[in-house]
């Protein structure tokens, strides 16, 4: 929920809890765009490699 309440600018989770329920399908699809964001960034970062010692 800490994510949900950054995404909307709100400064505590109370309000996030206050204003969240307003518009329930516009929070579904920020949070599946949220969703889909972290996987396509999950899979571009490259493998660390290990130095030789």
């Amino acid at each position: 929920m800490a994510e949900v309440r950054d995404v909307l600018g709100h400064c505590t989770l109370a309000m996030t809890e206050r204003y969240a329920h307003l518009a329930p399908e516009n929070l579904r699809t920020a949070v599946a765009h949220l969703d889909r964001s972290k996987s396509r960034l999950s899979h571009a970062r490259p493998e660390p490699t290990k130095e030789a010692s």
